[in-house]
């Protein structure tokens, strides 16, 4: 017979390998006592049981959303019920998931929706909510936004925004070319300001789209829109603050301009409400 041939019961192979382990073991043990003296052996022992100096930077997320940080900033205080979620690419339509009736988050895709309608259009044809309407039509036909997002704006909220003095300063710095829309960024920064859970200065990617940005007398003006529902001025300052912070240090970072004024527009409530935290 050939060697494998052979049968052993496995009750004997079981009993073989536990006095190979045994054995084993024993030899460990006697070396460990023979050369625990050795210095090599108490250097080595020394440096496997430091604690690695960088182990909460292994912790950190590299990467973040400024949706993201406003989450994680909020966590435990209030639960949002609205939420835009800010991406690195302008949105062209509607992502297909909100094409289904039966969707239960009505929240973030009538925000979405407001969002995309105030990218798109273009403030002389505010005059009237039909003109609006006309050119949204226009806008659905060239496939640039779907028909079910335009039926869940509200487009008297939509022109009260350009009737306002805000929106007036929108539309001025519209014509002349000094406006700028859905801008995207990517910036690095610590992770303690980032985040202030975070104790490290780790480099971190904060991204993030801004909503809408102009200059005025030399100096930039930072807008985002709100759909928030059911909510106080104190409330949405309290919401975004951190939001509002984060964007205001990457547009003076990206392009060197002061940032003077920062406003929420509320679509809900039909306002513009300062951000600017006093210096």
């Amino acid at each position: 017979y050939e060697p494998q041939d052979i049968f052993i019961p496995s009750a004997v192979r079981a009993a073989d390998d536990e006095i190979l382990a045994d054995g084993l073991r024993q030899k460990a043990e006697r070396l460990y006592e023979e050369r625990k003296e050795d210095p090599f052996f108490i250097s080595l022992d020394e440096k496997l049981d430091q604690t690695y100096q960088y182990a909460l930077e292994t912790t950190i997320q590299s990467k973040f959303s400024v949706s993201e940080l406003k989450k994680l900033a909020m966590e435990g205080i209030e639960e949002l019920k609205e939420d835009h979620e800010l991406v690195l690419q302008e949105l062209r339509e509607l992502p297909a998931f909100m094409e289904d009736e039966k969707e239960e988050n009505g929240a973030a895709i009538r925000g979405t929706a407001f969002h995309r309608v105030m990218e798109l259009l273009d403030p002389k044809d505010t005059y009237h909510t039909e003109a609006i309407k006309a050119s949204l039509e226009d806008f659905i036909t060239a496939g640039k936004i779907k028909r079910k997002a335009v039926e869940s704006v509200d487009l008297f909220k939509v022109r009260a925004f350009y009737q306002s003095e805000i929106g007036k300063r929108y539309a001025k710095a519209y014509k002349a070319g000094l406006l700028k829309k859905e801008q995207q960024f990517i910036l690095s920064m610590p992770a303690r300001e980032a985040l202030n859970t975070y104790d490290s200065d780790e480099p971190v990617l904060l991204q993030g789209i801004i909503d809408a940005f102009f200059i005025e007398n030399g100096k930039v003006i930072l807008l985002d829109y709100k759909s928030d529902r059911r909510v106080t001025e104190d409330i949405l300052r309290n919401r975004y603050q951190r939001q509002f912070d984060l964007y205001k240090e990457a547009i003076e970072t990206i392009t060197g301009m002061k940032v003077a004024e920062s406003y929420i527009w509320s679509f809900d409530l039909g306002v513009a409400i300062p951000m600017m935290k006093e210096e």
